[in-house]
């Protein structure tokens, strides 16, 4: 091998070493864009996360109120049906006791009747 053509094959190899440092760059900038937007993407779901745990946080809020407000109206109900309760008990022994005197006075009335 002469000088002249270890020169070429020393050219030759720079140029494939330079079009390799050169695809690498770019494959470098490709990676570093993807990563960009990787950093992006995790930012917005970063974003996205904390509101869903305050989406997350209304919404048990609101369940709260809600079972508060349905124990509430529930324990209403059924005080009111146990006052009804003692009122429909006390409507019934007083009928009782108007039905006894009724069955008195008509018992009292046909012996008059019978008397005349």
């Amino acid at each position: 091998m002469d000088n002249g053509q270890f020169q070429e094959l020393v050219i030759q190899q720079l140029s494939t070493l330079t079009k390799s440092i050169d695809t690498l760059a770019i494959n470098q900038e490709v990676m570093q864009a993807d990563i960009n937007t990787m950093k992006t993407d995790i930012n917005t779901m970063k974003t996205d996360i904390i509101g869903m745990k305050t989406d997350i946080s209304n919404l048990k809020q609101s369940q709260v109120r809600m079972e508060e407000d349905l124990t509430r109206k529930i324990t209403a109900l059924f005080d009111s049906r146990e006052l009804q309760k003692d009122v429909n008990q006390n409507v019934s022994r007083s009928l009782e006791r108007i039905e006894a005197k009724i069955d008195i006075l008509q018992i009292e009335t046909a012996y008059l009747k019978r008397i005349k």
